[in-house]
């Protein structure tokens, strides 16, 4: 790379990242007391949401630019069952390796997928959040795969690097946007969960399997909060 490519990449890369952060940390900052589900709490989400939405609008215009294939919004799904529940479950193994890991080397980690802080936040004795939790769930994990797989893969394989750089950057970027869920050991779990992703993102060129499968750890994750809640 010429250096004034890479120091408007780096500019490009900050710039991003600082959107996807603060959009992290502001959601945080919202969710400091238990939520309570409803339409106006559904309507301040999508408000929210705006910028975001902007953003990968944004991206999607800027990657014809580079004269890289764009993710698809609007073009019909095509995500082959096999292909999204083996995604999903390399992501139980890290997890599961990586909770092993912490529980041998760190005596107070048991809690490597912030998984008991989602009862903290979300007030499941309320029926009618689990139809506004979905959605969210499921944009939620499209948006990161979006902007941590499909843009900065893309983004960096089209300025000259290879497969391994490409993922090791989005995949660092990716556990530092979730630090604030639990420190050092959210980022390990995280960065790890995104290099995988990152791998089947270019193994399988399509952004609805690894989103999908992203989704359903969004789901595993509530529904273990759930057993926790009632039976621990």
């Amino acid at each position: 790379m010429q250096n004034k490519n890479i120091y408007l990449l780096f500019a490009e890369f900050i710039t991003v990242t600082l959107i996807i952060l603060l959009d992290a940390y502001i959601s945080q900052l919202y969710f400091t007391n238990k939520l309570q589900f409803s339409y106006i709490t559904l309507l301040n989400l999508l408000i929210k949401a705006i910028p975001s939405a902007a953003l990968i609008l944004f991206l999607r215009i800027v990657m014809i630019r580079w004269g890289v294939r764009p993710f698809q919004l609007f073009a019909p799904v095509k995500a082959p069952v096999i292909k999204i529940f083996a995604t999903f479950g390399g992501i139980l193994a890290i997890l599961l390796v990586c909770g092993i890991f912490f529980s041998l080397v760190l005596e107070n980690t048991k809690n490597p997928g912030n998984i008991t802080g989602i009862s903290e936040i979300v007030d499941f004795s309320n029926k009618e959040a689990f139809y506004v939790l979905i959605p969210i769930l499921l944009i939620g994990a499209y948006w990161e795969e979006l902007l941590f797989r499909s843009y900065m893969i893309s983004r960096l394989r089209s300025m000259g690097a290879d497969n391994t750089s490409a993922i090791f950057v989005s995949s660092t970027l990716f556990g530092l946007g979730h630090l604030y869920e639990g420190g050092f050991v959210s980022f390990v779990v995280t960065a790890s969960i995104g290099a995988f992703l990152g791998r089947q993102y270019l193994k399988y060129k399509n952004i609805h399997i690894i989103s999908i499968a992203h989704f359903l750890y969004n789901l595993f994750v509530i529904a273990i909060a759930l057993l926790l809640r009632n039976y621990v």
